[in-house]
């Protein structure tokens, strides 16, 4: 019987220091922010949601104080960003909406893309599916058109560079040069397999 009361003792105890650790709490901070959700240790732990004095929102996992995890960041513009965080970083796979309702799909790394990632303009659903550094397309890209037709080649600075492949729906294609908008000097290739010089 005794043996049985210690073990229901230890239990309780047990469960109340958990909820001590873990529970939730509202935060007012110095410059105007406000944390409401779950704490451990007097910080923000678990799932939370944090205001902050410009208007700006951030809805997710937390860990010792720290955005950690995944969760949703909302700005005043009106763009958001929703996906993996580290050290209050975007980090991770994530989706960016812009105020003009553009997106970029893809990896992060410190807050900007970085490495494969799909960015969509809204206006027309043209997309360009490339390799992301410091934030912009470097190296090979393809770019859908809205029509079916895509074209593949080098991409700096959000452009194509000058040699490129373009693939039309319905199977032929053109390697050559683009220039000022229009193929030029190279191969157009038919999807029977006949070829024809383009000056």
């Amino acid at each position: 019987m005794r043996k049985s009361l210690t073990i229901t003792v230890v239990l309780a105890l047990a469960s109340a220091l958990l909820a001590f650790a873990q529970s939730t709490a509202t935060i007012d901070y110095n410059d105007g922010s406000k944390y409401q959700g779950e704490v451990a240790n007097e910080k923000p732990n678990g799932n939370g949601k944090i205001t902050f004095a410009d208007g700006a929102a951030y809805e997710g996992q937390w860990k010792e104080g720290v955005i950690q995890g995944t969760g949703t960041f909302t700005f005043p513009t009106g763009e958001k960003y929703e996906g993996e965080l580290a050290a209050g970083a975007f980090s991770g796979k994530g989706t960016y909406t812009l105020a003009n309702g553009d997106t970029y799909q893809g990896d992060f790394r410190n807050g900007r893309p970085e490495g494969s990632g799909v960015y969509t303009w809204k206006a027309d659903g043209t997309r360009l599916e490339a390799t992301f550094s410091a934030g912009s397309p470097r190296g090979s890209g393809t770019l859908y058109l809205p029509n079916g037709d895509r074209i593949v080649g080098d991409v700096s600075s959000w452009k194509l560079g000058a040699d490129v492949t373009y693939y039309w729906k319905d199977g032929d294609s053109f390697q050559g040069k683009l220039v000022a908008g229009q193929l030029r000097t190279g191969w157009f290739l038919r999807s029977d397999g006949a070829r024809y010089p383009v000056d």
